[in-house]
């Protein structure tokens, strides 16, 4: 699968993001609340500046799963993320 292309064109592809979106070892960090940095949906992927903390890694998958298909920068999040690779595997949109 090419995690580079867009990643809403086909519904197989975004079956399996989600599927690999919800794929983690199970250690996932506690709730955090933050702020989006950017979001590019085109490829898929942005970022959150957490109120405390390095910035971590949104994906597609996160954003769908969270009802949304898009996010814009500047919105209030709250979210968890997998300890080994820092990536948001729950997100809710606060605003």
């Amino acid at each position: 699968m090419d995690r580079h292309g867009p990643p809403l064109k086909s519904g197989t592809l975004v079956r399996e993001l989600v599927a690999d979106h919800e794929r983690t070892d199970g250690r996932v960090t506690d709730p955090k609340r933050g702020r989006v940095s950017w979001y590019n949906p085109s490829k898929g992927y942005g970022a959150i500046t957490p109120d405390d903390g390095n910035d971590v890694l949104v994906q597609a998958p996160a954003v769908i799963a969270a009802g949304r298909h898009t996010l814009a920068a500047g919105q209030v999040v709250e979210y968890e993320a997998d300890e080994a690779s820092v990536v948001v595997v729950n997100l809710r949109v606060l605003n």
